[in-house]
């Protein structure tokens, strides 16, 4: 098992490593972070080939590989408040999670950390709706939860250089570091359970050719911005279904130069899972300038 180290001095059983090391089968190693944002450490253990890691470094499992990195502002305080719910008390803290205890009880990891949080809780149609608002290191910072005895649901969560609510809307202005330099405009609607993208609208910046060698790039950028008239133009007719498309490469976190494939035109995605974040490499094939097969390197 390749295990890579990013951001930060690691050090691995108190020796440093600058690039990464490797962990076999049934060994166990002690792994020490500093970086910008704190220090951390943790065990990990290559058990059947699964990495099991304990402690406080963040990870990204590249198929049976994976990426260590420090927890991003590990050392940023949450900030706990106490609110009332229908004459009960709930306690939010909102920092690297977001969590909530007392009549319900939740904990949400956002994409990013939040800073300078507010909450406001709202009069719903139904429940009561939790608004958090705050900043990150994508501009501003929205989080919608419903509330109720004993459960919580994520209703809305949405981030950009611009949020701006309205009645039962909430319009979000987002710019994507991509290849197209793209600027997307959405606005969510409630529609009585749920808030809906009633219109969506994607301009690029960067209107200039690439070669064959960035279509993939170009097809996850667009599929992560959602992107449709650019995923068709990038496809062969046999494959241009923008909705397929979009089904297959799911929820995207980012999209990621690959750590572990050497090929010229393979490019990866992150992912947010159940079971922790999760990198999958991707390589194309093409009929002239069209892309007409897209490979799953790893597990997908």
């Amino acid at each position: 098992m390749r295990i890579k180290v990013q951001g930060g001095q690691f050090f691995v059983n108190g020796y440093p490593v600058r690039e990464g090391f490797s962990l076999r089968e049934g060994e166990c190693r002690l792994v020490s972070c500093i970086a910008e944002s704190g220090a951390g450490c943790a065990t990990l253990c290559n058990e059947g080939g699964e990495l099991i890691i304990r402690g406080n470094l963040d990870v990204v499992r590249w198929g049976h590989d994976a990426e260590l990195l420090p927890l991003p502002c590990a050392s940023m305080p949450a900030l706990l408040r106490e609110y009332a719910v229908d004459d009960r008390k709930i306690y939010i803290a909102v920092g690297r999670e977001i969590t909530c205890e007392g009549i319900c009880s939740f904990r949400h990891t956002p994409p990013f950390p939040i800073r300078s949080p507010r909450v406001e809780i709202l009069s719903g149609q139904k429940k009561r709706i939790a608004n958090i608002r705050g900043e990150c290191d994508a501009g501003e910072y929205i989080a919608l939860f419903s509330l109720s005895q004993g459960s919580a649901r994520l209703l809305l969560e949405a981030y950009g250089e611009s949020i701006q609510t309205e009645g039962n809307e909430v319009a979000v202005t987002r710019k994507y570091n991509d290849l197209r330099g793209r600027v997307a405009t959405a606005r969510y609607t409630w529609k009585g359970e749920n808030f809906e993208e009633s219109y969506r609208n994607v301009e690029c910046t960067h209107a200039h050719s690439f070669i064959r060698e960035d279509a993939g790039r170009l097809l996850l950028e667009a599929a992560f911005a959602r992107d449709v008239r650019e995923i068709t133009s990038l496809l062969s007719p046999e494959i241009a279904d923008a909705d397929e498309i979009l089904r297959y490469f799911g929820e995207i976190e980012c999209v990621r130069a690959p750590l572990f494939v050497s090929s010229p035109t393979a490019i990866a995605v992150q992912k947010k899972t159940p079971n922790g974040r999760m990198a999958i490499t991707y390589d194309f094939s093409f009929e002239g300038t069209k892309i007409n097969n897209i490979l799953c390197l790893d597990d997908c």
